[in-house]
């Protein structure tokens, strides 16, 4: 029987209900009955075709062709289900999906309760349901699983610290039990997390702590300038020690750490509230030297400013290299902008915007392991080198021109530093290589059919950002939206020029590397951003001159 004959009988049954009905109650109360009656003829149809199936003498037993439609059902629903539960489809294109999703449900139907004994239509039926049920099945995987990533990336503004009770290697000092009632050294400049984690040992230990100036001063205390050692305690952060152990000669090869405590701390929350389809904004991306877990609190190797106007569909790059001599929100000192990580992504937010002048509105926490992971992901990834240079860090060898690389070589490459006359700057131009080429190949449509999982796995493991959910989605369905407008970007950086400077992080006995911005570089860049967020205010400011 023909979707038209079906339809036929359905109505035919449908009228004769209402013709009675209407004979007997009245039209009004007919019209409500006729609705009532419709579902039950079209549910008798239904189960009349079945019954039909079943006493067919199909070469497929009954039940098993009832497992598959049930199984098929369910999978179905749980594909809607998951799909409007994303909030990541425009309207339009969710009632498009559903109506499509009917359509094959109608046409299935017809096929599979035809009344013809072993019919071919019946047969296709069955093939074209199992080969959409395995269609479906990594579909809805897909779906969960980008569900899942979503809960661990966006809306994220947990940070953590590990705090280390520090001792000579060949000490008096081997457990926490050893320090109780003891003298400890610490840092003078005071963050809230460093007064937490001093809070939680005198709890645990009942230390008497005295302070110390600077990074290097405290290190002292273990291993001084001149060699000699110290059987004393410091109580330092992990990035803290981290640096020490680079400056300081020796100072890993003496010291060891005795006990780690863990402090938790919230990122503040940005009070300015937007539309981020409508209004412009700023995502800072902020790119930190440590493996491992993202919500580690580390130094800023990578620091870029994207703005984003969806009205004009416009993206400006902005980088900003990660040596760049700025005076700290909270200590009101001159310190690398790298520096500004050990006390916080919410540090780095605060010192960039005093800065630039610039409201930065959410950020993009990423690690080491994220670079590795996704590159890996990928299959590697084709960048093209100016220069040919071997890496001062690591094994690798670079050569002149186009260069095929995989995790920690994509990663070194970004990284590197000393092979170049123009230093920080030529490391800015690779990180926005790198990261070119990563866009350019995880956008690709073969390679996100056959390497999603991996991925998804690669970013939701070591990124997080401040975005939220609601802000996540309105941006996704407005791209899907407007997919033939398309969109232009424009890199910039801020220029600067080499030059060596204490720091309020490490002291300033110790003069270290760093990067002085210039004036007219920053106020350049300053003004591009403006106009990017606001162009019809620019425009107005250039008609009046």
């Amino acid at each position: 029987m023909s979707i038209k004959e079906t339809g036929k009988k359905i109505k035919e049954a449908a009228a004769e209900a209402v013709s009675r009905r209407s004979e007997k109650d009245g039209t009004a109360e007919a019209s409500g009955f006729s609705a009532k009656q419709l579902l039950n003829s079209f549910t008798a149809e239904i189960r009349k075709r079945f019954t039909r199936i079943r006493e067919s003498g199909s070469r497929l037993p009954y039940p098993l062709i009832l497992g598959v439609l049930i199984v098929f059902a369910a999978l179905e629903l749980v594909l809607i289900g998951f799909t409007i539960s994303l909030q990541l489809l425009p309207a339009l294109y969710l009632i498009l999906f559903l109506v499509i999703l009917l359509a094959i449900d109608v046409g299935l139907f017809v096929l599979l309760t035809n009344e013809k004994k072993n019919s071919k239509r019946f047969y296709t039926g069955m093939i074209l349901t199992v080969v959409l049920m395995i269609l479906m099945l990594p579909a809805t995987y897909y779906l969960q699983s980008t569900g899942e990533a979503l809960k661990r990336i966006v809306g994220q503004r947990d940070q953590w610290e590990e705090y280390d009770v520090v001792a000579l290697k060949e000490g008096s000092y081997e457990s926490i039990d050893d320090i109780k009632g003891k003298q400890v050294y610490a840092l003078k400049n005071e963050s809230k997390m460093n007064e937490e984690a001093r809070e939680k040992l005198i709890t645990a230990a009942n230390v008497d702590f005295k302070t110390r100036k600077d990074i290097m001063t405290l290190g002292s205390e273990l291993v001084d300038s001149n060699g000699g050692l110290h059987d004393n305690l410091i109580f330092i952060s992990k990035s803290y020690y981290k640096m020490q152990c680079e400056e300081i000669d020796d100072f890993k090869k003496n010291t060891k750490v005795i006990h780690t405590m863990d402090v938790m701390k919230r990122v503040n929350e940005n009070s300015r509230r937007i539309d981020v389809t409508k209004d412009p904004f700023n995502i800072y991306i902020t790119g930190i030297d440590t493996w491992g877990n993202i919500e580690q609190v580390s130094r800023s190797d990578v620091n870029m400013i994207v703005t984003v106007n969806p009205q004009t569909r416009q993206i400006l790059l902005t980088s900003i290299p990660r040596d760049a001599y700025v005076e700290l929100h909270s200590f009101g000192q001159m310190d690398k902008l790298t520096h500004t990580g050990i006390y916080g992504v919410d540090e780095t937010l605060d010192t960039v915007s005093d800065w630039l002048d610039v409201d930065l509105d959410h950020y993009v926490k990423m690690n080491f392991s994220m670079v590795v992971r996704l590159v890996g992901a990928v299959d590697g990834i084709d960048v093209y080198s100016d220069e040919e240079f071997d890496s001062s860090v690591s094994k690798y060898h670079y050569k002149k021109g186009w260069n095929h690389m995989h995790g920690k070589q994509a990663l070194f490459f970004a990284r590197e530093r000393k092979s170049f006359e123009m230093g920080d700057q030529e490391r800015i131009k690779n990180q926005q290589k790198v990261l070119k080429a990563l866009i350019k190949k995880v956008t690709s449509s073969r390679v996100i059919l056959t390497h999603y999982p991996e991925i998804l796995d690669a970013v939701s493991e070591n990124m997080v950002t401040d975005i939220s959910n609601r802000e996540l989605r309105a941006l996704a369905r407005m791209q899907l939206r407007d997919m033939d407008t398309k969109w232009s970007v424009e890199t910039v950086r801020v220029a600067c020029t080499e030059a060596y400077r204490g720091t309020w992080s490490m002291g300033p006995a110790r003069e270290l590397f760093v990067n002085i911005p210039q004036d007219q570089s920053v106020e350049a860049v300053k003004k591009k951003i403006h106009d990017v967020m606001y162009p019809a205010e620019t425009e107005k400011e250039e008609w009046w001159q």
